[in-house]
Formats: structure tokens, C-alpha cells, sequence
């Protein structure tokens, strides 16, 4: 009889391993389905002031002179169509500054920016990011240089990607002047917290339905 319920527990608790390794795959992999990258081309939502606006994962400010200011518009025209910025686009005075705080941790962020200058300028503008703790990660300069057939324009694309950030401040290096900025680009990834009290949970019923299948298995031996 003992060497038939050791034989029991030796199988109960394999199932609950296997199912355990089932139910950690089984959310993971849903996590991970849904995530996908979000992309604004800024054609979504009608012409509008940018500063306060929340919209699909990411909130919009923007300052000039350290006061909120209207000056930047959603689904604006400005270049028309360069390498990086096809209007509609986001424009707005490039002597604010341009803060995207997005719902989610991102860990890939990317976006074309044209400033109206015919001259290259090294750097055109800053991107400064934060770590979800709003710890900066540094200030990354991005050169902009002259777009061939389109006049009085300079643009380039910034790209990242990396360990999460939740915000990121673009300071532009053209006064008095403008800039669009087009498919801004990023992937919102999960909270490990939620991910792991999911998987407990999920993994606790596992269990406690295996055990409770064994002492059947027992009580009727």
C-alpha cells in the first residue's frame, strides 16, 4: 500500500510540475501576444492643441518658456512629404519643449523630426528619457540635415531601443522657427508585477486541484 501511494504522489506531483510549466507558458505567451507596437501618424484624431492630450498609450505636453502652450497641433500640415515626416504630421513652435508620458513602460521608441531650416544642425534637438522611477537615462543630440527636392527643410529619425522608459522630453535647437514630427512609434511592454501574480494565481489553482485529485485517487484505492 505505501509503495502504491508513493507511486501516486511521484506522478500527482510530475502533473504538477508539467502543469505549473503549462500555466507559466500560458501567460506569459499571452502577454506577449498582447503586445504589439502602437504607431501615431497623426491623421487619427482631428487638428487639435497636443498639450494635455492622452491619446492611444501616450499623453502629450508642451511648454514654451516653462508654461503649457497651445502652439503645438495634432493632425497638422507643415513639410508635406519628407524621408522621415509625411503630413499629416504633429507641429508646433520649436521654441517649446515636447513631453510624451506614455501609459506604459515602452522599451522601443522612434519618430521623424523636420525642423524648417535649410541648414544642417548638429544637433537639431534632444531627446532626454526616464526610467519608469522618472530617473533620466541622459540626453541623447540628434543631428538634422537637408532633405533633397524638399526646400527649406532638415529632418532626421530618432530611434530607440532598450530598457523601459516611461517619458521622454525633445528640446529643439532652431529659434525662432517650427517642427514636425511624424510616426511616433513605441511598444508598450507588461508590468512584471502583474505578470507574476497572474502566474501565481493561475499556478495556485493548478496545484490545488491536482492535490485534490490525488487524495480522490487515494480514498478510493
Amino acid at each position: 500500500m505505501l509503495a502504491k501511494y508513493s507511486g501516486l504522489r511521484i506522478r500527482g506531483f510530475g502533473s504538477v510540475f508539467f502543469l505549473a510549466f503549462a500555466g507559466w507558458w500560458v501567460v506569459c505567451g499571452t502577454s506577449a501576444q498582447g503586445v504589439s507596437l502602437t504607431t501615431l501618424d497623426f491623421s487619427e484624431i482631428p487638428f487639435q492643441s497636443v498639450d494635455d492630450l492622452a491619446y492611444n498609450g501616450v499623453t502629450f505636453d508642451f511648454k514654451v518658456g516653462g508654461a503649457d502652450s497651445a502652439e503645438a497641433f495634432y493632425n497638422s500640415f507643415g513639410p508635406g512629404t519628407l524621408t522621415y515626416v509625411d503630413d499629416p504630421s504633429l507641429t508646433g513652435d520649436s521654441a517649446g519643449v515636447l513631453t510624451l508620458d506614455f501609459a506604459a513602460p515602452t522599451s522601443l521608441l522612434e519618430f521623424g523630426l523636420a525642423l524648417n531650416t535649410a541648414d544642417a544642425l548638429s544637433p537639431g534637438f534632444r531627446v532626454e528619457l526616464f526610467a519608469p522611477d522618472l530617473m533620466s537615462l541622459g540626453e541623447t543630440p540628434v543631428d538634422v540635415f537637408p532633405t533633397a527636392g524638399a526646400l527649406g527643410f532638415s529632418e532626421n529619425r530618432f530611434e530607440y531601443s532598450g530598457v523601459p522608459i516611461s517619458k521622454a522630453i525633445i528640446r529643439f535647437n532652431h529659434q525662432p522657427g517650427s517642427f514636425a514630427l511624424d510616426n511616433l512609434t513605441f511598444l508598450p511592454v507588461p508590468e512584471p508585477s502583474s505578470l507574476v501574480a497572474t502566474a501565481a494565481a493561475l499556478l495556485g489553482i493548478v496545484f490545488r486541484r491536482q492535490r485534490a485529485s490525488w487524495y480522490r485517487r487515494r480514498d478510493n484505492s
